[in-house]
């Protein structure tokens, strides 16, 4: 950048820098990333190339792990814990599906062989990382649940591959939800009787 200040280049594009200071910022909003992206600044750079430059936690770097947010919001039927076997617990059938998901994305999404070679610490990921209800007693089987987490995926794969891939397995969960492991003797995901299927939402 300061070469480019100093020798006036005539270019073909128009180079825009961008310095932030709020990228973990979480706590604060509008501000950094959020005020910029609300004031149009970065309109201009959805066209490409992006470079994003980081320190990350060794030195500057050019092309570290992306990331994707996600949501698996997971629906069952509430019902008292002393009878589990007129419930869907939204719970445990979060815990399954997210086995099967996550098992899926790394069979898809395996260590690339080229993150060796840039010297990336770890291979592309995906796990959760917070977990909501909406409350009640401990004796009260809850009638739903969300389990959001991230994806840090390496520059080798298609980020928009990976959201089609997590799509198809929650769908594929959904079709064949009486296949999912249950816990227990009185553990399912469908109760036939009433027609109630458990069931999950990727956002």
């Amino acid at each position: 950048m300061r070469k480019l200040g100093e020798t006036k280049l005539k270019l073909k594009s128009t180079v825009i820098a961008v310095f932030i200071a709020s990228e973990e910022n979480s706590a604060i909003t509008g501000v950094g990333v959020d005020a910029l992206v609300k004031d149009g600044l970065l309109n201009k750079l959805k066209g490409g190339p992006l470079y994003w430059i980081d320190t990350a936690d060794k030195q500057p770097c050019i092309g570290t792990g992306g990331m994707i947010p996600w949501k698996l919001h997971v629906t069952g039927k509430l019902f008292h814990s002393g009878l589990p076997h007129k419930a869907i617990n939204p719970l445990e059938l979060a815990m399954e599906a997210l086995k099967v998901i996550q098992t899926r994305f790394y069979k898809d999404f395996p260590p690339h062989p080229k993150e060796q070679v840039y010297g990336f610490e770890t291979p592309s990921t995906m796990k959760p990382t917070q977990w909501s209800y909406p409350g009640g007693g401990i004796n009260q089987i809850p009638g739903e649940c969300t389990v959001s987490g991230d994806v840090r995926l390496t520059p080798f794969y298609n980020v928009t591959d990976v959201m089609k891939r997590l799509q198809e397995y929650v769908d594929d969960i959904n079709e064949n939800i009486e296949k999912l492991d249950t816990r227990g003797p009185v553990s399912k995901y469908v109760l036939p009787d009433e027609n109630i299927r458990g069931r999950q939402l990727k956002r």
